[in-house]
């Protein structure tokens, strides 16, 4: 931006996030979250700027969750506030679903399949990935919270069944038909469990049944869940024995059933799995001076659990290790 734009000397960099704080409180003496601030290059071991960015004039850093100010009184007069309104840290939307999750403690993780699928957990130590399919941010806590996604996720299903998801998964819940062996992408390229920007989707078998190529997503999102939680633990991460489900996957209990059967693990789906609880969650840690983690734990409720069967499908665990070898033979083509 220097380099191309005429910036005087004074100009005041503002993620928009600070830019909107600025607006309520009605200064610009406003401080930025190290989430929000993360990709700027804000440097998460001493939570400041780094020493190697060049001289800026950039907000404070504060941690999500912290009172920050209060909104200006023209605003509570606009808004009918009749008292002092305290503002508070936020989050980028990402971070902030991951609190509404019910996470809160090492070794809890959060799985969101929506267009993509996503993981976020806690860790007591750093992650850290040469090959940049997992990177770390910090939970306001001070534990590391690492994560990555994929290309993987519902945008398939969406673009193949739309307005019938309901319809197909109903039949489904019946069906006896063997699922395809496919990877659930619509797109070139992959950033976890494996990175590749030429791995094309595949699909074994030529049937165009929409049964078999459902319940085929289905188990292929299982397969790329369990592939992202099998590649942490070999990195030293600890992953309990519940995963935090949110996303609109979450609508489906066979697919859920699926993943929890394969992962081995309990699924739990929170009562409001979205950005907006966790941003509450900020708000009231901030009010009560009190831990995230602990106020996600705390106000957080499941609406659904599912529970793993305890023996496995051979027949779903013979079409993981064949999906897992075509995953390694797409990335060995594309090199």
């Amino acid at each position: 931006m220097q380099k191309n734009l005429p910036l005087p000397d004074d100009t005041l960099f503002l993620h928009a996030t600070d830019f909107l704080n600025a607006w309520l409180n009605g200064s610009v003496d406003i401080p930025t979250d190290f989430t929000n601030a993360m990709k700027t290059g804000v440097d998460l071991d001493k939570m400041d700027w780094s020493d190697k960015m060049p001289s800026l004039n950039l907000p404070k850093v504060v941690s999500p969750g912290v009172v920050i100010g209060e909104v200006a009184k023209i605003h509570c007069r606009r808004w009918g506030l009749a008292n002092s309104c305290l503002l508070v840290s936020g989050a980028t939307d990402s971070n902030a679903a991951f609190y509404a999750s019910g996470a809160g403690k090492a070794g809890e993780w959060s799985t969101t399949i929506g267009t993509t699928l996503a993981i976020k957990g806690l860790s007591k130590s750093r992650i850290r990935d040469n090959l940049g399919r997992i990177y770390c941010h910090r939970h306001p806590d001070g534990a590391w919270l690492p994560g990555g996604a994929s290309n993987a996720g519902g945008e398939i299903l969406k673009d193949r069944f739309g307005s019938r998801m309901k319809d197909i998964e109903s039949d489904a819940k019946t069906s006896r038909v063997v699922p395809s062996i496919l990877y659930p992408s619509t797109r070139k390229g992959e950033r976890l469990p494996f990175t590749s920007s030429e791995f094309m989707p595949f699909k074994v078998d030529s049937t165009n049944e929409d049964l078999k190529f459902y319940l085929g997503c289905l188990e292929g999102l299982s397969f790329v869940e369990k592939m992202t939680y099998d590649l942490l633990e070999n990195m030293g991460a600890e992953v309990g024995p519940v995963i935090y489900v949110t996303g609109g996957a979450a609508s489906s209990l066979l697919g859920m059933q699926i993943r929890a059967d394969m992962l081995q693990r309990s699924l739990k789906v929170s009562q409001y799995p979205n950005s907006a609880m966790g941003a509450a969650i900020l708000a009231a840690a901030g009010f009560y001076s009190k831990k995230v983690g602990d106020l996600s734990q705390e106000l957080v409720k499941h609406s659904i659990t599912i529970d793993p069967n305890p023996e496995r499908n051979q027949e779903r665990v013979s079409r993981f290790d064949q999906f897992s070898i075509l995953c390694e033979k797409g990335t060995q083509q594309s090199k």
